[in-house]
């Protein structure tokens, strides 16, 4: 059932304002979601007419609105592929070369911190590496850079991946400083028109279970610009299902099993 509060034609607008600003669509999934947030919103705090009250309406809205489900190690099969790739690297770096990973929507840090996870344990106690965590949501950054996670938040964990982490308080646990320190975290909306500078080039780029918020030529869009944020030889990460109608230009699909994943060739790789 419709929420009571919005006719159809007056959430059509509203619906077509969110795509404009921040790339979303509406799916019909999607709907009662938009609907009950967007209501509440306008009954709690009317849209104010002043360009600041304005902005900070806005992103009180998309905090509401985005929902940031995540979890550590969400999808198995794609930090398996992870670990093979960066053990396969590991042989070809040079001394105190170091590798960079990228969870593009990374929501409350759990990805994040899995990608930091799996990374020391392929690369080894001497292995060099940084993870950069983005998202649109200021709130979920918040919580991201806080890095505090209940004991039930670790059930999925090996022993060995538990190790990570340290008591802080009653029943909730960090990274230990070692991990922290390999983190940063940026707020960044991947529809921007323009991306900050200073992202740089990345060996493994992870956009999972985002894509599904945007229409077919915002995904085209949002992977052309993720990979061109690949080094050679690095690999974009997508979700299961996370399916791209066409081809990604200069990338070939890793028949992975299980897994979503493109590959930038190496310089003098041949491309299939």
């Amino acid at each position: 059932m419709h929420h009571l509060g919005l006719t159809d034609s007056a959430f059509s607008r509203w619906a077509a304002l969110l795509e404009s600003r921040i790339g979303v669509q509406v799916t019909p999934a999607w709907e009662d979601h938009v609907r009950r947030i967007l209501d509440r919103q306008l009954q709690q705090r009317p849209l104010d007419s002043s360009p600041r009250q304005r902005s900070v309406w806005w992103g009180e809205l998309v905090d509401r609105l985005l929902i940031n489900e995540t979890a550590f190690f969400r999808h198995r099969p794609s930090f398996e592929y992870l670990s093979r790739i960066l053990k396969q690297k590991r042989q070809r770096l040079l001394p105190q070369q170091g590798l960079r990973l990228w969870s593009a929507g990374c929501a409350s840090g759990e990805e994040a911190c899995s990608l930091a996870i799996t990374a020391s344990l392929a690369l080894g106690e001497s292995g060099e590496y940084e993870v950069l965590g983005t998202d649109l949501s200021t709130p979920a950054l918040a919580r991201a850079r806080s890095a505090r996670y209940c004991a039930m938040a670790l059930d999925s964990l090996s022993s060995q991946e538990k190790a990570f982490f340290e008591p802080c308080d009653d029943a909730v646990f960090r990274p230990k400083s070692a991990m922290r320190s390999r983190i940063h975290y940026l707020r960044h909306n991947l529809v921007a028109s323009h991306w900050p500078r200073d992202i740089g080039a990345f060996d493994v780029i992870f956009c999972q279970h985002l894509l599904a918020y945007f229409e077919q030529r915002r995904r085209t869009e949002i992977v052309a610009r993720l990979c061109r944020h690949l080094k050679p030889g690095g690999s974009l990460v997508l979700g299961p299902g996370e399916y791209l109608a066409c081809p990604i230009p200069g990338l070939r699909r890793d028949s992975q099993r299980d897994v979503l994943a493109f590959v930038r060739p190496s310089p003098g790789e041949m491309e299939h």
